[in-house]
């Protein structure tokens, strides 16, 4: 029987603007050398305005292999394939080839992949659609009702054409985005990370008003943490009255801040008879330490199911 190509995991992380995501990229590195092998690196396929100033050290150190996105041409393209696990032979070259996986000389040095952020990826993917719909004159288009939505701009002889976003726009690109998050998990043996922003949306089901990951449109902002194998929020509390910087949190459970009625999705599926804390806080917004505590609860579980289940055999 052949087993089928998964990834080790599928976390998505978000939260506001500098609330640390970009450098959970540092930490995921930490743990896969850790846990899967010295030599082994974790990818960064950035399209985070910040770029990865926050992590430089990770990424001199050689843990974390960066490649910068919003300069190559084609960008859905690159998106899909680099999901797949296709990778410039020169990162710093935004004109490199991008070669799959059987032509890369140093894949099985690679550990993990770090996406951020889809945010900025799905935007991406808009403005390039809405590019070539006004420099096409409507003769590419992603959504039936665009050709109403092309406009031109500038001198007569030096005019700019341009295209606004209609509803159809989004849905195509929520399309997308649903596919390239689904085939990263395809990623085998990878660990796979998903960073967002955080932004208003609808539970799938009750249609009840939530707070999730920011997936352009918010019609499905709900429904990403179902991509994915866990979901945290990385959140600043109040000021800590030693360091006076705002205390970080990262969130493992729904919940609500206070003065806001509406719940914050969170979801790491630690197991019922070890469960972990609301939020981790401090030094410990870590996914070395949330991976940490998860191999703890898991093992603290398993010892609390061993009666039950030598009283089952001696049945």
């Amino acid at each position: 029987m052949t087993r089928a190509s998964k990834c080790r995991e599928s976390i998505c992380i978000y939260g506001i603007s500098g609330s640390g995501k970009t450098t959970q990229a540092e930490e995921l590195g930490r743990w896969v050398r850790d846990t899967v092998g010295p030599d082994k690196v974790v990818r960064l396929a950035s399209a985070n305005a910040d770029g990865w100033s926050v992590i430089q050290p990770a990424i001199d150190s050689g843990y974390v292999a960066p490649c910068w996105l919003m300069s190559r041409k084609y960008i859905t393209q690159t998106l899909d394939r680099v999901t797949k696990g296709w990778w410039p032979a020169d990162p710093d070259d935004p004109d490199s080839p991008l070669l799959p996986p059987d032509k890369q000389p140093d894949w099985a040095k690679v550990g993990g992949y770090v996406f951020d952020s889809g945010t900025d990826y799905a935007d991406m993917i808009m403005r390039e659609a809405l590019t070539r719909e006004a420099e096409t004159k409507g003769t590419f288009r992603i959504a039936a009702e665009a050709a109403s939505h092309t406009y031109r701009d500038g001198a007569k002889d030096d005019e700019s054409a341009y295209a606004a976003a209609a509803r159809g726009h989004y849905g195509s690109v929520q399309n997308r985005m649903d596919q390239f998050i689904n085939q990263s998990k395809n990623l085998e043996g990878m660990y796979v990370l998903w960073t967002f922003l955080e932004d208003k949306g609808k539970d799938p089901v009750t249609k009840a008003a939530i707070y999730g990951p920011d997936v352009i449109g918010s019609a499905i902002n709900g429904k990403v943490p179902s991509w994915f194998g866990r979901t945290v929020r990385l959140a600043m509390g109040e000021l800590d009255p030693k360091t006076k910087q705002p205390a970080r949190r990262m969130w493992l459970h729904n919940h609500r801040e206070p003065g806001d009625p509406i719940p914050y999705l969170a979801n790491v599926r630690d197991h019922w008879l070890a469960p972990l804390p609301p939020y981790l806080e401090g030094r410990d917004v870590s996914i070395y330490v949330l991976y940490q505590r998860l191999a703890a609860s898991y093992a603290q579980a398993t010892k609390l199911t061993q009666p039950t289940q030598q009283t089952a055999k001696g049945a």
